[in-house]
């Protein structure tokens, strides 16, 4: 699993594009009952989310310290909507590359718990996807964190630019993809796949 010191690291890591090492557009997706994102802003370490009601169109907003996992400031209670009222809620990180087109990642889910006033991170990216290639040899990895697995196939790209998958598909224990030195992951995939 790849893990981080905090979730400040875990939005830094989803922000650059470790192919072609442009800054990536890294966004957030909010998971809750009656809640609905409309909206957020990242300051430095702060991460302020913009929400609505889906039934009362009520506007609320929280905003957390992404360095200490505090909550800054939540204004989500509400007495009248007590039925609606959200005790907690799941955030994901999601980033691409809009310069290369050949990387996307997604982070493990961050709780956090309104009642309690807490956060749960394991500051942990749950997936990373990468398109390499080195002249004759295109390959599509997806390194899957949360069980350490891999997947490997190889891809042409059409006139259009979008990547197809061709011949055999690897399944496998994880192997280190340090994207510093490509050719040599390229080697290792092609390994991979001749064996597999």
């Amino acid at each position: 699993m790849k893990l981080f010191d905090n979730i400040q690291n875990v939005w830094e890591y989803c922000n650059k594009c470790p192919i072609c090492q442009s800054n990536c557009k890294a966004s957030i997706v909010v998971y809750a009952d009656y809640l609905k994102m409309i909206g957020y802003e990242k300051e430095g370490n702060a991460l302020h989310i913009h929400l609505v009601y889906d039934q009362t169109k009520r506007k609320v907003s929280i905003s957390i310290d992404c360095n200490t996992h505090i909550i800054l400031a939540q204004d989500i209670y509400d007495e009248k909507f007590e039925e609606l009222y959200e005790d907690r809620l799941f955030l994901t990180f999601h980033g691409s590359c809009d310069q290369c087109k050949r990387f996307q990642i997604n982070s493990n889910e961050i709780l956090i718990d309104l009642m309690k006033n807490y956060i749960d991170s394991d500051n942990s990216i749950q997936r990373e996807s990468f398109y390499l290639s080195c002249m004759e040899d295109n390959f599509h990895v997806s390194l899957l964190y949360y069980n350490s697995t891999m997947i490997v196939s190889r891809y042409i790209e059409n006139k259009s630019g979008e990547f197809i998958t061709t011949g055999n598909v690897f399944y496998g224990k994880m192997v280190n993809c340090d994207l510093v030195n490509q050719s040599k992951i390229i080697n290792k995939l092609k390994t991979l796949l001749i064996f597999s």
